[in-house]
């Protein structure tokens, strides 16, 4: 099952959802993007701040330990052209998805 990951950017000094930095919901992206404007109540491809730039950076990924990978410190590795993440430490503390 896809997973979509809406990361806060802070434009406008703030995050827009408090506490949370970070939002996965388990869809194809254009299906969460709905889930999150009916959970949240707006667009997450607004921009509050102009100078600031646009609210989220949304990815898709394969599934969840892909869509976080970045956020637990997973280590990368290239298969080809596609970037992929697997369960061990790249740095700093690692989070296994379960933990995390």
């Amino acid at each position: 099952m896809k997973v979509t990951r809406f990361m806060d950017m802070h434009s406008g000094g703030g995050c827009k959802e408090p506490p949370y930095n970070k939002i996965y919901i388990e869809a194809p992206e254009q299906e969460a993007m709905v889930i999150f404007q009916n959970r949240f109540g707006h667009n997450p491809n607004r921009v509050t701040c102009t100078c600031c730039g646009e609210d989220y950076s949304i990815d898709e990924s394969k599934s969840f330990a892909q869509a976080s990978g970045y956020d637990r410190n997973c280590h990368s590795e290239q298969n080809g052209k596609e970037w992929s993440y697997v369960e061990e430490k790249a740095h700093g503390k690692y989070a296994s998805s379960g933990e995390y």
